[in-house]
């Protein structure tokens, strides 16, 4: 690990659901990271790339939050939670994705 990269490793059940190479991903999220991510316990989790005028659109849609076995203030709780880390989690990646360690081939 140096100042400018930080790695870790964990190991999540995420089981793949589809696959349309390369434009369609998608896999199933535990609620809890100690859950299977199984029917009632998960959401899921697709990312679809398309072609735009500017380079590559990414679209993440995480769906199932109604159909968890939780309260309904959880459920959106969860709804929530989720959306706030996909925020984070895609500005980080289209920094990325304008850096100049992006570039490099």
């Amino acid at each position: 690990m140096t100042p400018d990269r930080i790695e870790r490793e964990t190991l999540i059940a995420a089981p793949v659901e589809r696959v349309e190479a390369p434009r369609v991903f998608a896999y199933r999220w535990a609620s809890r990271m100690e859950a299977e991510p199984e029917e009632g316990a998960s959401t899921l989790v697709e990312f679809f790339l398309e072609p735009d005028a500017r380079g590559t659109l990414l679209r993440v849609v995480e769906s199932g939050f109604a159909a968890m076995d939780v309260p309904a203030d959880e459920q959106e709780r969860k709804a929530d939670g989720n959306g706030d880390g996909w925020d984070h989690e895609l500005r980080d990646l289209a920094e990325y994705a304008r850096s100049e360690v992006a570039a490099r081939p």
